[in-house]
């Protein structure tokens, strides 16, 4: 979507954005629910805000990915050009591209920043899956959220790293497939994924 500064905004699945129809005042104010991923207009004299649960991004016009989903215990913000500044009531830091600012939801405050993979961060902006060393509850809460599915484990969930990528396109069975490759079993009833572990690959 393109918003009335000229600032361009793509949402990922299970996303919502809240903005004025026109901006008003000093600042460019938004909120964001999910993910989503921005390039905004410059204008030096009117920041633009992206406000998410306890975190604020502050940045003049840049490009930036933010992941707040409710459900997630940390709220992701990767700077791809530009800086921005991520505040958390009086703690904030600022980023420079490349980088990663991890704010808890628990621990709220706590900001830590760490240098990312940018393709795997913004795979979903070139609607493709790209799992980097991610755990199997990571991986099935990104598929549940583009296939608007639930997921139920029903026994151990492993501690396995999960690596590669696959169109968003793909059937949700091409996606089994994959994962099935990997000993993980998936059984769809309804809207449910049922998904349990057999480190021995038996049927």
């Amino acid at each position: 979507m393109v918003l009335s500064d000229g600032s361009r905004v793509k949402l990922n699945a299970a996303s919502s954005l809240s903005f004025p129809s026109s901006f008003k005042g000093t600042e460019r104010v938004v909120d964001l629910e999910g993910e989503a991923y921005f390039e905004v207009a410059k204008n030096i004299q009117h920041p633009f805000k992206v406000i998410s649960g306890s975190q604020t991004v502050e940045v003049m016009g840049t490009h930036f990915n933010v992941e707040a989903y409710a459900e997630e215990s940390e709220i992701k913000t990767t700077l791809l050009e530009g800086a921005v500044k991520v505040a958390v009531g009086k703690n904030h830091t600022v980023m420079s591209p490349g980088e990663q600012a991890l704010v808890s939801r628990e621990n709220v405050g706590y900001i830590t920043k760490t240098e990312v993979n940018l393709d795997k961060e913004t795979a979903w902006i070139n609607d493709l899956f790209i799992f980097d060393g991610d755990n199997l509850k990571s991986v099935m809460s990104e598929i549940s959220r583009w296939y608007n599915i639930t997921i139920v484990y029903t026994g151990p969930i492993p501690d396995k790293k999960f690596f590669g990528g696959i169109s968003r396109n793909s059937k949700l069975s091409e996606v089994f497939k994959i994962l099935e490759l990997n000993q993980v079993k998936l059984r769809l009833k309804g809207k449910t994924v049922y998904v349990s572990y057999d480190p021995s690959g038996n049927e």
